[in-house]
């Protein structure tokens, strides 16, 4: 009987060797290819410079509307106040 025993626990440990030493060596291949592309970081050698000067472009034409309307509205503002205006408050007026 304990021959038996011996025989069937040498079956079941010569069976499940090689698959544990098959997991090991997938893990290990799978941490090693996991460090050697997520280490490395991507990164893009094409830039377009047309497209960015012309963004730039865009915002600097829009940044000077704004600047020229600013200018425009504190011109009417100082416009319409009046100089007998003794506290320097603008009164609002109705339309």
């Amino acid at each position: 009987m304990a021959s038996v025993v011996v025989v069937t626990a040498g079956a079941a440990l010569a069976v499940s060797v090689p698959f544990v030493a098959l997991k090991e060596s997938l893990e290990g291949r799978f941490k090693s290819n996991m460090k050697k592309h997520l280490g490395q970081r991507h990164r893009c050698r094409v830039n377009f410079p047309d497209i960015e000067d012309e963004l730039e472009q865009q915002y600097q034409q829009v940044m000077m509307r704004k600047k020229a309307n600013n200018e425009k509205v504190s011109a009417a503002n100082s416009k319409s106040s009046s100089s007998d205006d003794e506290d320097g408050l603008f009164v609002a007026r109705g339309n």
